[in-house]
């Protein structure tokens, strides 16, 4: 396994906030001036909107899905965005629980959060198979990446671990 670094992984955390309106083009831009699309193909990456809040409610661009290219070839990155919105804090504020992907319970604003992006993780990587799959995010980013692996590890998916 080739773990990402902390640099890299925080890096990505950061650029995975330009997605939130849909604009692939800004992510793409973004990238490019990190030096990110030297390890994954952003510039093509698939980007996944969700809902946060609750009574109020607002779809946003919450998350992208890249491959791999020169020797992270093979790999995926899944990226998500931390608390930004209004509606995000409403989110980490709703701490319900609720069963998760392996049936442990999981906050419940994190959990309703990530359903969503569920199919579209799965429709991402079907018909690949990738030898691992990164998964990273800052704040409310990180509960859904450790959603998204704990889903994923539940389907036998390899799952990168960073380098510390």
């Amino acid at each position: 396994m080739n773990p990402l670094s902390p640099r890299y992984a925080a890096l990505f955390a950061s650029n995975v906030y330009e997605a939130q309106d849909m604009n692939s083009e800004a992510l793409s831009d973004h990238a490019a001036i990190s030096g990110l699309s030297n390890l994954f193909d952003v510039p093509s990456a698939k980007i996944s909107a969700s809902t946060s809040g609750a009574i109020i409610r607002k779809r946003t661009g919450f998350a992208y899905a890249a491959n791999g290219v020169g020797g992270r070839q093979g790999e995926v990155l899944l990226v998500f965005r931390g608390t930004d919105i209004f509606a995000d804090w409403v989110t980490d504020a709703n701490a319900g629980l609720q069963r998760g992907p392996s049936t442990w319970p999981v906050h419940a604003g994190f959990h309703e959060t990530f359903k969503p992006l569920r199919s579209d993780i799965e429709a991402f990587l079907r018909g690949r198979n990738p030898s691992t799959v990164h998964c990273v995010g800052h704040s409310l980013g990180g509960a859904l990446a450790t959603l998204a692996a704990d889903h994923l590890s539940e389907l036998g998916v390899e799952i990168g671990r960073a380098h510390v």
